[in-house]
């Protein structure tokens, strides 16, 4: 293996998480200004799903760990869909949700 395929494997599972980073950054937006991002929890599963898909297990749990984070943010900060971030259990599932997501596709 070339130092130039090395290279290559890790630029692209940097990148695959880069739509996960973009999305969450969009999500953060919206919570702080008026809603502008229509189903913003569903982008970023469908984030997750995509740096599973092209960056393999290890990003695709990562990508899910930050959607998690998010999750868990919303619960603290009181934004979100309810049944996502209502109460403590419905957060945790939400956040396993992403985790096992972003582990499946993977």
């Amino acid at each position: 293996m070339t130092i130039l395929e090395r290279w290559s494997g890790a630029i692209k599972a940097t990148l695959s998480i880069l739509p996960t980073l973009i999305v969450v950054s969009l999500i953060e937006a919206n919570h702080l200004e008026t809603p502008w991002l229509p189903v913003p929890f569903l982008n970023l599963l469908v984030a997750v799903g995509v740096a599973g898909y092209f960056g393999g297990r290890l990003m695709g749990v990562l990508a899910g760990l930050v959607a998690a984070g998010l999750v868990f943010h919303g619960y603290l900060e009181g934004f979100g869909p309810r049944p996502m971030t209502g109460t403590l259990f419905q957060a945790s599932m939400g956040m396993l949700l992403y985790v096992v997501v972003g582990f499946l596709v993977g």
